[in-house]
């Protein structure tokens, strides 16, 4: 499949996921404004094409240059405004009782916690996962207080 034909299915994929988060049921979370790069492509008609797409479906969209190694890239982008929820990864043991331990004091804490376990060259680690709350700023403070590190970015979906 070629380079564009990709761009093109993922960008597909993105927007539905993004319709699918916008009529999810909102949640008392800051609003942020973010710009998502939906698709990469050669031929600035393709890229075009796919942001008419994007506005039609009700989307903020808009098309920027970029040069990358003496290539011209047409970059689509989608601009959101509004509620997005973060989710961070805050932790990670082969020992599913410390990832519960530690499930327990985000909640007591106020957090939203949830633990998911991924195998990695035959081992099972669980990780821990929070949802920003209430803002990133006092996330990561409540987390630095508790004596744990920086949280490592997971994922974004808009609400």
């Amino acid at each position: 499949m070629g380079r564009a034909v990709r761009l093109f299915v993922l960008s597909m994929l993105f927007v539905v996921c993004l319709s699918c988060a916008k009529s999810a049921q909102q949640q008392a979370v800051p609003n942020y404004e973010v710009s998502y790069q939906v698709g990469a492509f050669l031929n600035q008609d393709s890229a075009e094409k796919i942001i008419e797409q994007l506005k039609a479906a009700g989307f903020d969209a808009s098309l920027e240059q970029a040069n990358v190694d003496n290539v011209v890239f047409y970059r689509v982008l989608v601009r959101h405004i509004g509620p997005i929820v973060l989710t961070y990864q805050v932790g990670a043991f082969t020992e599913l009782s410390h990832a519960e331990k530690l499930q327990s004091e985000l909640l007591a804490k106020g957090m939203e916690a949830s633990i998911e376990n991924i195998e990695i060259h035959g081992v099972i680690y669980h990780r821990v996962y929070i949802q920003n709350q209430g803002g990133i700023t006092e996330m990561i403070s409540k987390l630095k207080n508790m004596g744990l590190g920086e949280p490592v970015f997971r994922t974004m979906r808009t609400l």
